[in-house]
């Protein structure tokens, strides 16, 4: 089992469905989270790259698309 001890930078915000084999998945209603994310301070955004191709979002966050849970650790690692 893989133990990652690393949190969650405080500016992001992660949203997504994770698979069994670290996979993430599109999630409902992406906008509306992330314009309450916008309200709540949150300055970027992790979502599933699938999301990203319908996603109408003009706010202010910073926003990078996804596909695995390796990828979301890698970029809050360069941080």
């Amino acid at each position: 089992m893989l133990r990652i001890k690393r949190t969650v930078p405080i500016s992001y915000i992660v949203l997504g469905e994770v698979g069994l084999a670290g996979e993430v998945r599109s999630i409902a209603q992406a906008q509306e989270r992330l314009l309450e994310a916008e309200k709540l301070g949150f300055e970027k955004a992790i979502v599933p790259s699938s999301n990203l191709k319908s996603l109408k979002y003009k706010g202010k966050l910073e926003i990078t698309g996804v596909d695995s849970v390796a990828h979301a650790i890698e970029i809050m690692k360069n941080q």
